[in-house]
Formats: C-alpha cells, sequence, structure tokens
C-alpha cells in the first residue's frame, strides 16, 4: 500500500467541508478555488488537465489538488468523497495522485 507523508513540522489545517460526489459523464473547467482537496473515487475515473499535463485518476486513488488551481476535468461516470481543507502550512502546489493496491482499506477510514 501507497503512504502519504507529510512532510512538515507545523502541519495545520481547517477542514472546510466533506462531501460526497457524483457526477457522470461530462467535462467541466474548475472555478477559483480557495481550499486544497483531498478526494478518493469510490467509482468511475477522470482526467485532470493541468499546466500541459494529464492526470487520469480511478477507483484505486487519491487525489491531492494545492489551493487555487485551475484545471479541466473530464469525468466518467464518478463518485468521490472529497475533504475540502485550508492548509496555514507548507503544502505542494502540485497535483498529486496516490494510488492504493487496496482501496478498499483505505475506504474504510
Amino acid at each position: 500500500m501507497s503512504k502519504i507523508y507529510f512532510s512538515a513540522n507545523d502541519l495545520n489545517f481547517d477542514i472546510t467541508d466533506v462531501c460526497k460526489i457524483t457526477r457522470g459523464k461530462t467535462i467541466h473547467q474548475s472555478h477559483e478555488r480557495k481550499y486544497s482537496s483531498l478526494s478518493i473515487r469510490l467509482t468511475g475515473n477522470s482526467d485532470f488537465f493541468f499546466s500541459d499535463k494529464t492526470y487520469a485518476v480511478s477507483d484505486r486513488d487519491v487525489l491531492y489538488l494545492p489551493y487555487a488551481t485551475h484545471y479541466k476535468q473530464a469525468t466518467e461516470n464518478e463518485t468521490i468523497i472529497a475533504i475540502h481543507f485550508i492548509a496555514y502550512s507548507n503544502t505542494t502546489d502540485s497535483i498529486e495522485i496516490y494510488r492504493f493496491d487496496n482501496i478498499k482499506e483505505v475506504q474504510k477510514i
């Protein structure tokens, strides 16, 4: 199983909301995001287009989207749990994907 590490000694954040989102097949452009996001895909796939790169995520993945990231997203019948938060310590400014061999263990959390 992959591990997610936070390297900041003073990791400090506020969770603004946790939501379950279900989307069909769609393409959309992000809005001005004033928060970061961690999301786990329960079902489906998505492609995120950001800074001339494509990030493909599936139902084995946890996705990190940093604060103020503007991206385009193409989804294929996905259901996700998203945690939106404001980080007050050093965080990365790049999109990251954490792929797990056994996502069912992560989904239990």
